[in-house]
């Protein structure tokens, strides 16, 4: 299976903080578009230091989430309210990553290793039902949906012909209709999610070498134009950069600092939203509804490779305001916020 968790390959990635400063010495020569508005105060760490004792933030709608358990050794995707409460399974077999769907009515997961491209489970009845390949010259991993929900993005990989690589879309009705969206020959292509006017996708791509990754974004009007809009290094494998609902960000989390980062889509304005200072790792942030919160797990360290204990929380979109959602008392991660 070529999807790997995100904690995977961390010691390959070099330090966010040195590249991002040789980013920006370069990008005047690189890419006038990044550099345009763009210098050393282009990268803002949060100016407050955030608590969990800081005042409660209005917690509306519903998150899907994976979590650890330890006992069967596997994980299980859970939804609940967004401030935690009225918990449940959603889906087990080692289901991780979820994905809502826009009308909020169906969960995409990765699970089950069954060969199957994409695994969708009824949020009401716990139905659960799966597309096959649409084509077995390429290997699909599908997960995030589309911005009108019409389509489900994947990972994939040409079996047989590496000019396949790329991200591509089935529709979610039948798992069919399996289109292209981006091409890479000699790496991988990790879809983030689509901008909500459906104009824009950002993904992880790897270089060559496969050891370095960054967030580059496509135009899926002209689906020609592919620019890469943070460094290389910026980000690990697994971890994707997510759309805010007004489509002026795209956060992500920093691959060897631990902190939270959002950049516009021309690749401008990158900037530190939070670092703990407790020193533990930010992973797998993701967007509130409305846009005005970013909800991400706390691990203890950068290698959640053995699933350690990671609390969720909540700060907002200035990076303040830390409130616990769910308590360490397992790993979990990969939250999904919907209305």
């Amino acid at each position: 299976m070529r999807l790997a968790r995100s904690g995977d390959n961390r010691s390959r990635c070099r330090s966010f903080g040195a590249l991002v400063v040789i980013w920006l010495l370069l990008a005047a020569c690189s890419d006038p578009a990044i550099s345009s508005g763009t210098g050393a105060s282009g990268i803002t760490a949060s100016s407050s230091a955030p608590s969990p004792t800081a005042p409660t933030v209005h917690l509306a709608g519903r998150i899907v989430f994976e979590r650890w358990d330890a006992a069967q050794g596997k994980t299980s995707v859970f939804i609940a309210n967004a401030d935690g409460s009225s918990e449940r399974e959603l889906f087990g077999r080692g289901a991780e990553i979820p994905h809502w769907s826009p009308d909020g009515k169906t969960v995409s997961v990765f699970c089950c290793d069954d060969g199957m491209v994409a695994h969708l489970v009824d949020v009401q009845s716990g139905a659960f039902h799966e597309f096959p390949p649409p084509d077995p010259s390429i290997e699909a991993h599908c997960g995030p949906w589309s911005a009108d929900g019409s389509q489900l993005l994947c990972e994939s990989y040409g079996t047989e012909d590496a000019s396949r690589n790329g991200v591509y879309a089935i529709r979610s009705t039948d798992g069919r209709s399996l289109t292209q969206l981006t091409s890479n020959p000699d790496g991988e292509d990790a879809p983030g999610s689509e901008s909500a006017n459906g104009e824009m996708l950002v993904f992880n791509r790897s270089d060559e070498t496969g050891s370095r990754f960054a967030l580059f974004l496509a135009d899926l009007e002209g689906r020609k134009a592919v620019k890469r809009i943070t460094p290389w290094g910026s980000v690990n494998i697994g971890f994707y950069g997510r759309f805010s609902p007004d489509g002026s960000e795209i956060v992500f989390a920093g691959a060897e600092d631990g902190g939270i980062w959002a950049v516009a889509p021309d690749g401008r304005d990158l900037r530190e939203v939070y670092r703990d200072t407790q020193g533990r790792w930010a992973i797998t942030p993701t967007w509130s509804p409305d846009g005005e919160l970013i909800m991400f797990g706390l691990a203890p360290s950068g290698d959640i490779s053995s699933h350690p204990a990671t609390g969720m929380y909540v700060v907002d979109r200035q990076g303040n305001n830390l409130t616990e959602i769910l308590p360490p008392t397992s790993y979990q991660a990969n939250p999904d916020w919907a209305r």
